[in-house]
């Protein structure tokens, strides 16, 4: 019988830690310019209080979208996707893999 992964271990492996982590460091540099950049530039201070609040509604917001769409290796990563971005090999070398398939 397969036992089911605890929650705190799917979100280690769909890396949502990662991306809690860095979404914090980046939301607290945003919030720490607009509360000491926005008043030197006469900025009201209703903009500080939505930046504060755009990112704390972002927050969740972005561990939803780190659990839904974990990054994995191409044969994980739908055809169409593929399609849309470009075979990995034709994004590092332009179009060098075409070409050699057409030879």
């Amino acid at each position: 019988m397969s036992e089911k992964p605890s929650f705190f271990a799917e979100l280690e492996r769909r890396n949502v830690y990662k991306v809690a982590v860095a979404y914090a460091v980046v939301g607290w540099l945003l919030v720490q310019v607009a509360t000491q950049v926005f008043p030197f530039l006469e900025i009201p201070i209703w903009v500080v209080w939505l930046v504060i609040a755009l990112v704390a509604i972002g927050f969740p917001i972005a561990l939803a979208i780190a659990w839904a769409f974990e990054a994995k290796r191409k044969r994980q990563i739908p055809k169409h996707v593929w399609l849309l971005i470009g075979e990995p090999c034709s994004l590092y070398r332009s179009y060098s893999c075409d070409l050699d398939a057409s030879l």
